[in-house]
C-alpha cells in the first residue's frame, strides 16, 4: 500500500490563508478526495491537478509519496504514526 504525505499541502495553504475546508467551499476539490487528502490517501491526480493549478505550484509541491524507512521523506512524525 502506498502511503502519501499531504504536509507540503497543508503548509501551502497556510501560508496563503486558504484551508482544504475553503477549496471544497469554492469548488475547487469536491467532498470526497478531500476527506481522503485529510486521511492522508492517495486521490485521482486530477484532483491533485485542480489544486494545484488554482494555487499555480507543481505537484511535487502539494504531495510526498511516503517511502518507508527514507531518511528523506519530509513526512511529519504524526503521518509516519498516523500509517502505522
Amino acid at each position: 500500500m502506498k502511503k502519501f504525505s499531504y504536509e507540503k499541502l497543508y503548509r501551502l495553504l497556510d501560508k496563503k490563508g486558504e484551508s482544504l475546508t475553503g477549496l471544497f467551499r469554492k469548488g475547487i476539490i469536491k467532498d470526497y478526495p478531500s476527506r481522503m487528502i485529510r486521511a492522508g490517501k492517495g486521490v485521482n491526480i486530477e484532483y491533485i491537478a485542480d489544486i494545484c493549478r488554482y494555487l499555480k505550484v507543481d505537484i511535487e509541491d502539494v504531495v510526498e509519496i511516503i517511502h518507508e524507512d527514507d531518511p528523506e521523506s519530509e513526512a511529519t512524525e504524526s503521518d509516519k504514526l498516523h500509517y502505522k
